[in-house]
């Protein structure tokens, strides 16, 4: 599954437009709207085929395979790194 490092994602939107299984979105970080839009991992429809990893210049995006029992533990890491696990 694809993980995007929030402390680097653009919002440029690459990711999200070579994804054909259109598991990236661009949101804005704050609900009100305002502020910087970042990248979005839907983990029901990404595949891992690294293409979002690929496009993307910042470097914002790793794939992380992510297993049942240790999906806890990975969520808590990621967030620490200030990434975003969907």
């Amino acid at each position: 599954m694809a993980v995007i490092i929030l402390n680097h994602c653009t919002g440029c939107g690459a990711c999200v437009a070579i994804c054909r299984f259109n598991a990236l979105t661009l949101e804005v970080e704050r609900p009100d709207g305002f502020g910087q839009k970042r990248a979005i991992v839907d983990g029901q429809k990404c595949c891992d085929c690294d293409e979002c990893l690929i496009a993307c210049r910042y470097r914002a995006i790793i794939v992380k395979n992510i297993k049942s029992k240790d999906s806890h533990q990975d969520t808590k890491s990621a967030k620490k790194n200030k990434a975003l696990l969907f």
